[in-house]
């Protein structure tokens, strides 16, 4: 996803 890591780290794929 385009979120940022420091929102939702966990339920993400932080690429940033």
């Amino acid at each position: 996803r385009d979120v940022p890591m420091s929102s939702s780290a966990h339920q993400v794929t932080a690429e940033t």
